[in-house]
């Protein structure tokens, strides 16, 4: 252990050098690999270390090596279970954990711990907010046009059939011309036993 520290024999000179080589690398104005020029008895400078741009790099860096499940920043205490970090940002917003078929939306669509958050009752609701955001993204607007799962066009939602049973929005998932399409192939192949 003392070696380490640059104490004293051959033994000591070597590793305090290879510190010295490792330290070096890091400092302004000096090539990564150079050899560091240090001897036993020199101290190391670390100011360098500690300006305030070398501390922001440091806490981005820091951000991005949070472990993360499928995009998503996680966080916890050493000991404890992670959790996801939205879902914290919103129990701590509410004041109380969240109900149990809450989801958390990100509003800008990013999976960024710093997201801005709406926090959604249930994933019907969640799913909503994710159809209103394709919309606005395509270039319409979501009270008057709707995507079709099908074709993948933008058409008003007068094109589309009720469906209250399976979508969240009362619609059909396709338009009523790809509905047509569809019920033609399918006959087809009832018809050529396909």
């Amino acid at each position: 252990m003392g070696a380490a520290r640059g104490g004293s024999g051959a033994a000591g000179a070597d590793a305090h050098t290879e510190t010295g080589r490792y330290c070096a690398a890091s400092r302004p104005g000096q090539e990564p690999g150079a050899v560091a020029s240090q001897t036993a008895g020199e101290e190391m400078n670390y100011a360098h270390l500690l300006t305030p741009e070398s501390k922001a790099k440091a806490t981005a860096a820091r951000k991005l090596a949070r472990p993360r499940q499928n995009g998503y920043a996680l966080t916890g205490r050493h000991g404890e279970s992670l959790q996801l970090v939205h879902r914290v940002r919103a129990e701590r917003a509410l004041g109380h954990p969240l109900p149990s078929r809450a989801e958390v939306h990100h509003a800008d669509g990013s999976k960024s711990p710093d997201a801005p958050l709406v926090i959604c009752e249930n994933v019907s609701y969640h799913r909503l907010l994710h159809n209103r955001m394709r919309i606005k993204a395509a270039g319409g607007s979501p009270d008057l046009h709707k995507l079709c799962s099908r074709c993948k066009a933008l058409k008003l939602r007068r094109e589309f059939n009720r469906n209250r049973k399976y979508s969240c929005d009362g619609l059909d998932y396709f338009c009523r011309s790809c509905v047509s399409e569809k019920n033609r192939i399918q006959r087809e192949r009832h018809f050529l036993g396909v």
